[in-house]
């Protein structure tokens, strides 16, 4: 009985979060995007950015979660290199590099990403 009613509650829940993608840069092989989602969670949360690769619109792969986040940007530096910059930010996840699987789940190639950031952000914020 308890279990049915705690899957009913968690399935009822609703986390509150508004999902919006800001920036998408395809690969030059035109094999993975990766894009910038910012989620919201209302006016006593900060927002939290979150960089994610895409390979063939399968479920999106993590490789950048953070708040209080200014200036992200993504840039395809060749086809294996993706470039991550912000101008600062709290990071709670970041992978330096990604897998690119076939739709057999074959290795095709690894994708290294780059972080680059400048000062921490002020106190304050």
């Amino acid at each position: 009985m308890f279990a049915c009613v705690a899957a009913m509650c968690l399935s009822a829940c609703d986390t509150g979060s508004d999902q919006q993608e800001i920036q998408a840069a395809t690969s030059p092989d035109g094999l993975v995007k990766a894009r910038i989602v910012e989620e919201g969670f209302g006016a006593t949360v900060s927002d939290v950015s979150s960089v994610q690769l895409l390979v063939r619109d399968r479920d999106p792969g993590e490789v950048l979660r953070a708040d209080r986040v200014q200036a992200l940007t993504l840039r395809w530096r060749d086809p294996r290199t993706l470039d991550i910059e912000m101008a600062c930010g709290r990071i709670y996840r970041f992978s330096n590099f990604a897998t690119v699987m076939d739709k057999d789940g074959k290795l095709l190639y690894r994708v290294n990403i780059s972080l680059k950031t400048a000062l921490p952000c002020p106190a304050d914020q």
